[in-house]
């Protein structure tokens, strides 16, 4: 337990844990999620109710076509928007290039899931 608790030594001294690496990770993934659910979601809403245009079909093109760009394109991109603007690595460039990463997984989801929501049920929700 005391391993995924305490923070690393210095080199060359027994012992040490993993609590840096385990929080900046949970803190990436909030940036990311703060990022990338609002967008997604978003999205997903707007295919589902209003994407039967060349729009929507623009949207869907894009979200499959970056679903499928390897991760260390998006981080080389992450890399191009953010550090260089800033002059700094940060913790924001690794919430970028996730949520780069998220948000068409989490709009296509989104949009599958309010098409599987049944027309009476969506009349009923009216009032």
């Amino acid at each position: 337990w005391a391993f995924l608790t305490q923070t690393p030594k210095p080199v060359g001294e027994a012992g040490g844990g993993m609590a840096n690496a385990i929080a900046g990770s949970a803190f990436i993934l909030l940036l990311a999620s703060l990022i990338g659910v609002p967008f997604g979601i978003g999205a997903g809403i707007y295919l589902a109710e209003y994407g039967r245009n060349r729009f929507g079909d623009a949207i869907r093109f894009t979200a499959d076509v970056l679903n499928g760009v390897p991760s260390i394109v998006i981080g080389i991109v992450a890399y191009g928007i953010v550090v260089l603007t800033q002059r700094h690595f940060s913790a924001l460039a690794g919430g970028v290039a996730l949520s780069l990463m998220m948000i068409p997984t989490i709009s296509r989801t989104t949009e599958e899931m309010l098409l599987l929501v049944p027309n009476s049920l969506r009349e009923a929700s009216y009032g």
